[in-house]
């Protein structure tokens, strides 16, 4: 227990000096934009390129992992809802908005950083096809409904196809596709490009760790205790068992290696994206970030349990 969390003790404390250089005011308003800016469209992209581009196309894209992911996603969601909408008699809106912080982890930051760290390079395709779908899947249904139930909801309704290109056009969808297309072809990264790519990458870890934590910083914590517990102990605590439920059934075929990423993946904090999503349509924005700043202090703990639990045996 104690081994693993001296790996991933450092991960997280990157994260609180992004808190601390916020609260102390070294990073000032603003500075979070700039600094999540830089991660998303040059840092994080640069990673994923030459990590998938290094990796033999076959060994890319699992199918076994993407349907499991993904059905444990759909089952993730439609429970949320009902708990939500049924249990807690909450509106169509908040209903949505809660499936998409319990199904929807910090895969692109910390399943990068965090799960790579631990499970090696093998990690970073499983990675890859968690982000494909939840961008794709997760994020494009929650915008999809949210525009249609929400308090926020403008008058011109965006169509399917519009959020689902908005949703194909992301940095890390695009970065992934492109490391794709070099493994399909065997091609080399010219030497120039790959040193710039390598040197921009390196930044990836520490920029996108700090970014989370500076961007944590001054969220607001006004939420329903039940409500936020709620959400937190179902992204944390639900999704991985549901996952490990899923996964080890003989109808995917993972490997137990499969599965103990597949998990760790699970068990990351709500993403960011959330919040996002929740102030754009006006739906609990407040308590959705209050359920991030809680759950990725929260999976300080229940991450490196699951870890422990997983990958001492």
């Amino acid at each position: 227990m104690f081994a693993i969390f001296g790996v991933t003790l450092p991960y997280f404390a990157l994260i609180g000096c992004g808190y601390a250089a916020r609260w102390r005011g070294v990073m000032v308003e603003g500075s979070a934009k700039a600094l999540n800016a830089f991660v998303l469209y040059f840092a994080l992209p640069a990673l994923m390129v030459r990590t998938i581009a290094a990796i033999p196309f076959e060994d890319v894209f699992n199918p076994g992992f993407f349907a499991a992911w993904g059905a444990v996603a759909v089952l993730m969601f439609a429970g949320t809802v009902v708990v939500s909408g049924v249990v807690m008699r909450q509106g169509g809106a908040v209903a949505t908005i809660h499936a998409a912080a319990t199904t929807h982890g910090n895969v692109g930051y910390l399943g990068i950083t965090l799960v790579v760290s631990l499970a090696g390079e093998a990690a970073a395709a499983p990675v890859a096809m968690a982000i494909i779908f939840d961008m794709l899947f997760v994020v494009t249904l929650t915008i999809a409904l949210l525009s249609r139930l929400s308090p926020g909801a403008g008058a011109e309704v965006p169509s399917l196809l519009a959020t689902a290109r908005s949703a194909i056009l992301n940095p890390f969808v695009l970065a992934i596709g492109a490391g794709l297309l070099l493994s399909l072809s065997g091609a080399e990264i010219p030497k120039p490009v790959d040193d710039f790519m390598r040197i921009l990458g390196m930044a990836a870890v520490p920029a996108a760790l700090f970014a989370i934590g500076v961007t944590l910083y001054g969220q607001p914590m006004r939420a329903a205790a039940s409500e936020l517990g709620w959400i937190c102990a179902a992204k944390l605590l639900i999704h991985p068992l549901v996952m490990i439920f899923v996964a080890t059934t003989d109808v995917f075929g993972l490997t137990r290696e499969e599965i103990v990423i597949a998990v760790l993946l699970a068990s990351l904090p709500v993403a960011n994206n959330v919040f996002i999503l929740a102030l754009r349509y006006e739906t609990r924005p407040n308590r959705m970030s209050g359920a991030i700043l809680f759950s990725t202090g929260a999976a300080l703990a229940t991450f490196n349990l699951w870890a422990w639990l997983l990958l001492s045996g």
